[in-house]
């Protein structure tokens, strides 16, 4: 780094989070050290705002959260988009529709909250994830009967989250039918933000293109930024940031662009890159 950061980005989960969704007494003493030396801390994550972790939100100083894979960016104090880049909400009604009919669990965010198919809700316990995340699904997503009238309704789509079920054979149930849907619509940005699953947003929509319009809304330089993550939905972050940390437990696309590798989530990894590169 030839700059010192003030701008520092943390994915959530695998990341900033340990495996049972927390964070560490130690992460959260070094978020507060960073934010004591003058640097911003943001949770950068494919959650919705309603759906991110209010532990690190209730962290003081804690102004800004990077949300939907960067759909949306929000000052919290208000909770007001400062950067979106939506979905076309005919697009949006259309895929919701084509989903909606099939066996697996299709959730989406608008307007900073989680919504998902009632029906296709039953299938939660079928998920291979562990409890954590089940129980996050269950408690961040609302039921909705008529979805896709919803989305014409409201609009202001950030996201698609697809969790599969998996076949006895290792496969994903229905994995076909959404290939086929995603390849009538090639320019849309799919990523993964974990084990058996697809995030859908806008094509030009990414954690790294929200990343550098917060560093322009604070008028921090580019190479002033730094971002740690380890699944692919962190790729363009990781690529946009000024220094780039992997943490131990990332994806193996992740690592061609770090800058350095700390340790993993249940390691303190994040508290160990703020002590070796900001503090």
């Amino acid at each position: 780094m030839k700059r010192p950061i003030k701008l520092l980005a943390l994915d959530l989960d695998g990341t900033v989070l340990n495996d049972a969704k927390h964070i560490t007494p130690a992460t959260r003493q070094a978020l507060e050290a960073a934010i004591a030396a003058g640097v911003t801390v943001i949770p950068a994550s494919g959650r919705p705002l309603t759906g991110l972790s209010p532990e690190f939100l209730d962290i003081p100083g804690v102004e800004y959260a990077l949300t939907s894979n960067g759909a949306a960016l929000y000052r919290l104090r208000d909770r007001q988009p400062i950067h979106t880049d939506y979905l076309d909400t005919g697009l949006a009604a259309e895929l919701m529709d084509r989903l909606s009919s099939l066996e697996l669990m299709a959730t989406f965010f608008a307007a900073g909250r989680g919504y998902a198919v009632q029906r296709q809700l039953a299938l939660l316990p079928r998920l291979s994830v562990s409890q954590a995340v089940k129980d996050y699904l269950a408690t961040s997503r609302q039921p909705l009967e008529d979805p896709v009238d919803f989305i014409r309704q409201i609009g202001r789509v950030e996201k698609f989250s697809l969790n599969f079920i998996h076949t006895p054979g290792g496969t994903w149930v229905d994995y076909h039918q959404v290939q086929a849907l995603l390849e009538e619509h090639p320019g849309l940005s799919v990523v993964s933000g974990g084990t058996d699953n697809l995030e859908i947003t806008a094509p030009t929509a990414s954690k790294g293109t929200a990343l550098l319009a917060l560093a322009d809304h604070l008028g921090i330089p580019h190479e002033q930024t730094m971002a740690c993550g380890d699944s692919e939905n962190d790729l363009e972050m990781h690529k946009a940031a000024g220094f780039a940390v992997a943490m131990a437990n990332s994806e193996a696309c992740i690592l061609p662009y770090a800058d350095a590798v700390t340790a993993s989530n249940e390691e303190d990894g994040v508290a160990k890159a703020i002590a070796q590169y900001i503090l």
